[in-house]
């Protein structure tokens, strides 16, 4: 199971794993994956509008001895380019973020040795 470390509910990440690495419920659960993502500004587009990248960090956390076994970063980059129009002395965004890197961790996940 992947769990939102700030939300505690389950993360998007539970679902880019593969069936066999999904807990149906939470007693099935060998393994927790606790999951944080921030987004941290990275430059300007026009000058003024922030880029941001999305940064991921995953932990596997064994659940019978709560021993982190495995941790990973992943960085999602902002786009190239964004649709911008102006509105006063900047221009606006429409949306200057790329979603989260679920799936770059997911494969690093699925190829971590099985016990």
């Amino acid at each position: 199971m992947a769990v939102d470390i700030k939300s505690g509910e389950l993360d998007a990440l539970h679902y880019h794993l593969p069936p066999a690495l999904r807990a149906g419920s939470p007693a099935e659960a060998n393994s927790v994956i606790l999951v944080s993502c921030e987004r941290e500004e990275v430059g300007l587009y026009d000058g003024c509008i922030p880029a941001y990248r999305t940064v991921c960090e995953a932990y596997v956390v064994d659940r019978t001895d709560g021993v982190i076994s495995y941790t990973t970063t992943a960085r999602r980059n902002p786009p190239d380019e964004i649709v911008t129009y102006e509105e006063g002395s900047c221009s606006y965004a429409g949306n200057a973020n790329k979603p989260r890197p679920t799936d770059e961790l997911a494969e690093r996940i699925e190829q971590l040795p099985r016990r």
